[in-house]
């Protein structure tokens, strides 16, 4: 894996000698939220998985909780990887409003970051995002991230094939934010590539 050093180094504090010391958090599969919703990210949670599984050995518990079950146990107890965006996780969007790119429902469903001032509004696009935790500053919280599952899909091919590009400028210890765009370059109608928005 020629940017698994970068991606390592990414998730440093997702790492105890050598085993992942974390959580991937998805949205329920069963209506859930202010929205009432279903997730339907969750499946891009095992591409992500999959790739994780070759950086990092899996501990003797499970890896992979539902947001539900965050919430109700509380969001300060481990660093998280966030899969899918406020719609459908719910600690996703209880993180909404501590970010400097964020996702905006009032007027339309968009993404919009206070640091360039830019409006996202495309299905497309995604957000990869490390963070300290809100609920607990000693853990961290990666939110990968869509307007829509195209657009959480599109964060993590982001995270997991092109990482030395999308994480180029990272600094450890600092809050890190990168949009990009899901392309579809062999036409078969799902993002195998992503260009760099923001």
């Amino acid at each position: 894996m020629p940017h698994a050093g970068v991606v390592a180094r990414f998730l440093e504090e997702f790492t105890r000698d050598g085993v992942f010391d974390g959580s991937i958090v998805v949205g329920s599969p069963y209506t859930h939220g202010p929205f009432n919703t279903t997730a339907r990210d969750s499946p891009y949670a095992v591409e992500l998985g999959f790739f994780l599984g070759r950086l990092f050995a899996p501990r003797k518990d499970l890896i992979v909780r539902l947001d539900t079950e965050v919430k109700a146990r509380g969001a300060g107890k481990e660093d998280m990887i966030l899969v899918g965006g406020p719609v459908a996780n719910i600690i996703a969007m209880d993180l909404n409003p501590h970010l400097a790119v964020n996702f905006d429902w009032k007027q339309v469903w968009r993404m919009e970051s206070s640091r360039t001032g830019r409006p996202y509004a495309d299905e497309q696009v995604g957000l990869i995002a490390k963070v300290p935790n809100p609920w607990n500053p000693k853990k961290v919280v990666v939110s990968l991230s869509g307007l829509h599952a195209t657009g959480t899909m599109a964060a993590i091919l982001g995270l997991t094939r092109q990482a030395d590009e999308v994480l180029d400028g990272y600094r450890s210890g600092e809050e890190f934010y990168r949009v990009v765009a899901g392309q579809d370059r062999d036409g078969d109608g799902r993002p195998d590539a992503v260009s760099i928005l923001e």
